[in-house]
């Protein structure tokens, strides 16, 4: 699937779809509206617009974790998802609100993959 055909998916999947998102995919870092990240979105909530950047992951380097498109798409969808609850007055709240929606888009990425899950049931002792 193109990068565009998985931005129009996960914009259903996520109830997004009346957000008109432009997306700019093998972004150099120095493009980017946040610097050492895989992907960053811009946004304006009253007419329901954003900007989603996602790196050329030949500048990704390496990382614990590998590069992931869809993954980094569905974070960035993720954070006009929740705009309503940003207050960039709290640096602690920010880090926190997002670092649950890296968590929630990596499940969700991991779901329609069908993964296997990460615990087997016979870990229950945990």
């Amino acid at each position: 699937m193109t990068n565009k055909g998985l931005l129009k998916e996960w914009q259903k999947r996520l109830g997004l779809t009346d957000w008109r998102i432009a997306l700019q995919t093998d972004c150099d870092p120095d493009e980017m509206h946040v610097i050492d990240s895989a992907g960053c979105v811009s946004w304006e909530e009253s007419s329901k617009t954003a900007l989603i950047q996602i790196i050329d992951p030949k500048f990704y380097g390496k990382r614990v974790v590998p590069f992931d498109f869809e993954k980094t798409l569905v974070h960035e969808l993720m954070h006009l998802k929740t705009c309503l609850f940003y207050d960039n007055k709290d640096e602690l709240r920010e880090r926190i609100v997002h670092m649950f929606l890296d968590e929630i888009a990596r499940a969700l990425v991991d779901a329609k993959r069908e993964m296997p899950p990460i615990v087997k049931e016979d870990d229950n002792n945990v």
